[in-house]
């Protein structure tokens, strides 16, 4: 199994003499987002390398080390073009395009994105087994060539149908920040018994279920909306599980009532500062309150891939029996955050809307203070 990487991770294991891990962070761990600097900065990387470098990419792609075997072209291409820009020395500058890329372009301005740009090129490579995939998008790996561990993140979507237990990744990882690693480059894998009987067309309950739930989620995440969408609205057109475990979330008994009542003592109960209780409770994880602050910031509205692309966002679709556990579905579940498409010229894009109804109350949580530190 063959997947790409943009994700990262990082380690905050502590070396002894010899290369020996010795301690691990512990868990819980921080919320896992990448700054629209960071983003906006590797974009131009990777243009800078194709734009001024194609020529010497093409002469020495054949040089990289990492496996490229049984992939298609597209991941050939990711796979020698990510180790072209982070790991080969030009022997017409000394240096890699990562280097001067960010010597010209990122030091003068953000030294400490600059720096952590440069982690890019101190990679470890080989195969790691997944020890534990409890916490994701973070892993706990060991490092089959040397016996280290690290804890490691991934930007792999979903994560959590690449990563198990026991899996062996084979790849590379660099250092993220001071503590974690990250995944970089095309990661590959082993088949599991689950995935040869899909390869060969074969049937399984499991892939039945998890068709299905696909499917249906993708069906629901088609409803239109807009920037004045209001959760009754939206609710109207959930399924009855999403309706009862909204309910549950919330405390909200649902014996004997039928959907309408259950959608109407759901916004009440909202709208009746449940929503700054809930917030200022701290019972949402961190997560979840950086994802709400970010729409706060964008004017309640924003493109969902790129919430998506900085805190976890899996659902399934029995929210009465299995709630959403990630930042994003927790949001959806306790009522203040909807998922759907949006018109735009040419177009419907995907994106995650704040409801009317909530909006008052998360403006009244987030402070002054709290409002500059997003601005600057």
């Amino acid at each position: 199994m063959v997947e790409s990487e943009s994700g990262s991770g990082n380690d905050s294991t502590t070396k002894e003499e010899g290369g020996s891990s010795t301690s691990l962070p512990s868990p819980p761990f921080p919320p896992f987002v990448i700054s629209e600097s960071e983003v906006e900065y590797t974009d131009r990387l990777y243009d800078y390398a194709m734009e001024k470098y194609r020529k010497e990419f093409q002469k020495y792609a054949g040089e990289c080390p990492y496996s490229i075997e049984g992939m298609g072209e597209e991941f050939v291409w990711k796979q020698r073009f990510s180790w072209f820009v982070a790991e080969k020395v030009l022997p017409s500058t000394g240096k890699t395009v990562l280097e001067e890329f960010v010597e010209r372009y990122v030091a003068p301005d953000e030294p400490a994105l600059a720096r952590r740009m440069l982690q890019m090129k101190e990679v470890i490579r080989g195969s790691f087994r997944v020890l534990d995939d409890s916490y994701l998008p973070y892993v706990t790996v060991e490092h089959l060539e040397t016996g280290n561990r690290y804890i490691a993140v991934s930007r792999v979507d979903p994560s959590k149908r690449f990563f198990k237990t026991g899996d062996v990744i084979n790849s590379r990882i660099r250092p993220w920040d001071d503590r974690f690693y990250m995944f970089e480059g095309i990661l590959t894998k082993s088949e599991r018994e689950e995935d040869v009987a899909r390869r060969l067309g074969l049937v399984s309950p499991e892939f039945i279920l998890e068709w299905f739930e696909k499917r249906e989620i993708r069906k629901l995440e088609l409803i239109l909306v807009n920037a004045g969408t209001k959760l009754r609205t939206v609710m109207s057109k959930y399924p009855s599980q999403w309706v009862d475990g909204m309910c549950a979330a919330l405390g909200i008994g649902v014996k004997g009532k039928v959907k309408r009542e259950k959608i109407r003592l759901v916004v009440s109960k909202l709208e009746s500062g449940h929503v700054e209780e809930l917030l200022r409770a701290k019972k949402l994880p961190e997560g979840s309150v950086e994802a709400l602050r970010l729409l706060f910031a964008r004017g309640w509205v924003l493109r969902y891939g790129v919430l998506a692309k900085q805190f976890s966002d899996e659902i399934g679709m029995w929210w009465n029996e299995e709630p959403p556990k990630s930042d994003i579905g927790l949001l959806r579940l306790h009522g203040l955050l909807v998922v759907g498409r949006m018109p735009s010229p040419g177009r419907l894009y995907k994106v995650a809307v704040v409801p009317v109804e909530v909006r008052a109350q998360i403006e009244g949580f987030f402070t002054p203070s709290e409002q500059e530190s997003i601005s600057g």
